[in-house]
Order: C-alpha cells, then sequence, then structure tokens
C-alpha cells in the first residue's frame, strides 16, 4: 500500500510539471489542471504525513517490549548465578507508592525465578523514595521521573541504601532506571560490599566504574531499529536474544 501511495505521489508530481509548461506554452485548459495536481498532491503529502502508520501493530511492539524485558531478566541471572554460587542478592524495586511500568515487572519477575532456580536466595527490597518529595510528585507523572536526582533520589540515596545493605547481601541489584548520571561518588569504592548490578541506568564511562567502584555488572540497551521491523522475532536462543536489544558490561572483562 506504501508502494502504491508513493507512486500516486510521483505521478501526480510529475503530472503537475508537464501541465505546467503546457500552461506556459499557452495551452489554457493545462493551467487549471496544473493547479488540481498541484492541490492533490499537497493534500496526499499531509496524508502521508499525518495519517496513521498502516505498517505499524502495536499488539507486536508490545509483545516484543514485554518479550526483550523476560529475556534480560533470565539472561542476566543466568550469568549472575554462574559468576556468583549461592549469593545472597537484593533486588531494589520501584517504591510502593507507585505502579512500575510493566516491563520492569517482567524483568524482575523473570530474573528473580533465574536467580532462585540457579540457586541463589533472593530477597524485594523496594528503594525508599525520601519524604521530603511531595506527595503529589509520588502520586502523578511517569514513575521513571522520581528517580530523577532532581526529584529527592540521587546518588546521595542510592550510597545510602548500599551502605544499609552491607553484610545483609552480597549483590544489590537495582531494577530502576536510574535517570541521573553515575559517576565514581555515586557509588561505594572497589571491594566494598554488596556488589552492584544496574539495568538501563545511565552510565557515561561503563569501563571506568567497573574498574573503580562497586559495580559488578551493568545491562544497557542498544540501539537496534531492526528488532521493531513488521514481522521481526525474538530469537529462540537466549543469548541471540539478549544480544539483539541489550549489552552486558561486566567488571574483569
Amino acid at each position: 500500500m506504501n508502494v502504491l501511495f508513493t507512486l500516486l505521489l510521483l505521478a501526480l508530481g510529475a503530472s503537475s510539471i508537464i501541465f505546467m509548461r503546457m500552461a506556459q506554452s499557452g495551452v489554457a485548459w493545462a493551467k487549471p489542471v496544473t493547479v488540481a495536481c498541484t492541490l492533490a498532491l499537497m493534500v496526499l503529502a499531509l496524508v502521508q504525513m499525518f495519517a496513521p502508520d498502516a505498517t505499524a501493530d502495536p499488539e507486536a511492539d508490545r509483545r516484543h517490549y514485554e518479550g526483550y524485558h523476560a529475556v534480560c531478566g533470565e539472561y542476566l541471572g543466568q550469568n549472575l548465578a554462574a559468576r556468583h554460587p549461592g549469593a545472597r542478592v537484593t533486588l531494589l524495586t520501584w517504591p510502593t507508592m507507585i505502579s512500575p511500568p510493566q516491563g520492569s515487572r517482567i524483568l524482575q519477575a523473570s530474573l528473580k525465578d533465574t536467580l532462585e532456580s540457579g540457586g541463589l536466595t533472593v530477597t524485594i527490597q523496594p528503594i525508599v523514595v525520601p519524604d521530603k518529595i511531595p506527595q503529589r510528585l509520588k502520586s502523578a507523572g511517569s514513575p521513571e521521573m522520581l528517580m530523577n536526582s532532581s526529584l529527592g533520589f540521587g546518588p546521595r540515596e542510592l550510597r545510602q541504601t548500599l551502605s544499609a545493605l552491607s553484610g545483609q547481601t552480597d549483590l544489590a541489584v537495582c531494577t530502576i532506571d536510574l535517570m541521573f548520571d553515575l559517576e565514581t561518588n555515586s557509588l561505594p569504592p572497589r571491594g566494598s560490599d554488596p556488589a552492584v548490578v544496574l539495568i538501563n541506568s545511565f552510565v557515561s564511562d561503563p569501563e571506568f566504574l567497573l574498574r573503580r567502584t562497586s559495580l559488578d555488572a551493568l545491562v544497557t540497551i542498544r540501539n537496534n531499529p531492526d528488532i521493531w521491523k513488521r514481522g521481526a522475532t525474538i530469537p529462540n536462543d537466549l543469548a541471540d536474544a539478549f544480544n539483539q536489544r541489550f549489552e552486558l558490561h561486566q567488571a574483569g572483562k
């Protein structure tokens, strides 16, 4: 359908040029035809710009979105279970007063199941949002906004959360998208307890943090528009599926 629409636009454009030249040559009836072709061309161009994409498939996009989050949780869980056998893991999750994004819920469930299947002990701990955040901000807007340091949860609160977990857990896995730039002073130094795993948080220099801080692993999102193309499917192989959408950075590698 898009091909036919494009051909129609090209035909109208060519016709406008032909009839315009005929009008310039003195053919009286060519002028109103030129005007009509030009108007039709403009209308069709506007329709193409603003009409809904006939090739879009919201349901398929939703399945991809949820499916890749499940893949991320399973792949990361297997990796952590292999590198930290028998570890105690705390999953840091969204504050209790807000409803987390669907993708985050799916990732957390997949990660928890995989870690427990691998013999690790998993505890769920919602992050505590500071009291200084007005109640209206707790109940309005997107969940991600609450993780912005300007709204009260920043590097200091993250360090406090990790410090409180020292001696209680071996791995602290943050399943929340932290919206502030994590720098060296955002995390405890290398060798601190617990080790930290971040998922889709903003880190401008991952390798530096992996060398200098308690960051053990970081999952970032790849820019891969091909996975959203109509008809695209999630690969059956777990590693292939993960690498289509994500990238895993690990300490010591």
